[in-house]
């Protein structure tokens, strides 16, 4: 911060680290959400994992990621990718006027320049801290209410979380909204398949504090900011008033996040402790908006009927396609019943899943029928 306010001061002039640096000028592209204790390092193998699983730049000899034709080519492995100069990522230390936060940090939330910047970018990313602390500032809190409540209730805005874990793909892990384009080179058949398997690997003891977030319950450096931000969060008009200590929009916004992450990684949540399957299975009901989940179980011996049961029971109404993977003949009795109360279920993708039977599908009040699957070892009810 203060190599950031010195290198920003000329004589009686002053700026913003950015305009120092840009050689123009600059459209945001993503919203970054992270809190300030997290080191720089971390903070930017977050954004360097985030660019390259979005495609905001190339690969050395390739024009644009793109142009990639598989997952598996070395490419997408390899550390010399390049992000695009249209690649602009805003970080409130460097986009605003240290020197002049005054006119960037205003009473009401929704005139602040954080906010201004969300409604001009994509989407937010969340880099987020190992032990998740970036949940429990209030600042972020506001952050992530107005990309998954303000912003995303008007148009098809973005929320993408990361955070720091060496894994098969980089040095970080991320849960993207949707399919990132890694995914997206797998097509309309492997691609939430892709989306499944990068996500595995976020893990499993961020989920867990994550789970539990109460975003209400956020806490600033000036008092002043908790209410003013808590009181915009409530829609009061009042923002000096004292916070109210329940609200509809808390829960919603709880929910929502709770749901983002549950969604994204039910193998780990329910092979993991009997904490972390409990926290994901009361979050999951709660996944507004989700309409694809998909789950490898990879032959794990420590699923069991009861787990899975519960899984079904769990999903969201709102979901249309389910993909179940790898999962052993042992476990029976299989929820046919749990599947059959999914009413806007359309497919069910079932991969080396050899205990499921058209016969037992079909005992139930729905009818299934088996259609042709072109990828191997799968089936398409």
């Amino acid at each position: 911060k203060f190599a950031d306010k010195s290198f920003t001061t000329f004589g009686k002039s002053s700026c913003s680290f950015v305009e120092l640096v840009a050689e123009g000028p600059q459209k945001v592209k993503w919203f970054v959400s992270h809190w300030w204790g997290e080191p720089v390092a971390d903070f930017l193998t977050c954004l360097r994992q985030h660019a390259k699983d979005r495609g905001l730049g190339s690969w050395k000899g390739m024009k644009s990621a793109i142009e990639q034709l598989d997952q598996n080519d070395p490419h997408f492995l390899q550390q010399d990718f390049v992000p695009s100069k249209r690649a602009c990522y805003w970080v409130c230390a460097y986009a605003n006027n240290q020197h002049a936060l005054y006119g960037a940090v205003t009473k009401d939330p929704k005139a602040t320049s954080f906010y201004y910047a969300m409604c001009l970018a994509e989407g937010t990313v969340s880099v987020v801290d190992t032990t998740g602390v970036c949940f429990t500032r209030v600042w972020c809190c506001f952050e992530v209410y107005t990309s998954l409540m303000d912003q995303a209730s008007r148009r098809d805005y973005r929320y993408d979380i990361y955070t720091v874990f060496k894994n098969h793909f980089g040095a970080a892990a991320g849960l993207v909204d949707g399919l990132s384009v890694r995914d997206s080179r797998g097509g309309a058949l492997n691609g939430h398949q892709y989306k499944a398997f990068r996500e595995k690997f976020f893990p499993t003891a961020l989920l867990a504090t994550s789970l539990e977030v109460r975003l209400e319950k956020g806490e600033a450096s000036v008092e002043d900011d908790r209410r003013h931000i808590l009181n915009s969060i409530t829609r009061r008009t009042d923002l000096d008033a004292e916070p109210m200590l329940d609200h509809p929009n808390y829960i919603a916004v709880n929910d929502m996040l709770r749901g983002r992450l549950a969604s994204s990684t039910p193998p780990a949540c329910l092979l993991g402790s009997k904490q972390l399957r409990s926290l994901f299975l009361a979050a999951l009901p709660r996944s507004q908006g989700v309409t694809a989940i998909a789950a490898n179980f990879e032959m794990d011996e420590s699923l069991t009927a009861n787990i899975l049961q519960a899984f079904i029971e769990a999903l969201p109404q709102s979901l249309t396609h389910l993909r179940l993977g790898e999962i052993h003949c042992d476990v029976q009795p299989l929820p046919y019943d749990e599947l059959d109360n999914l009413a806007n279920l359309q497919e069910l993708e079932l991969y080396h899943c050899p205990g499921f039977t058209l016969q037992d599908f079909n005992a139930g009040d729905k009818t299934w029928t088996e259609c042709a699957s072109p990828k191997p070892n799968t089936r398409i009810m």
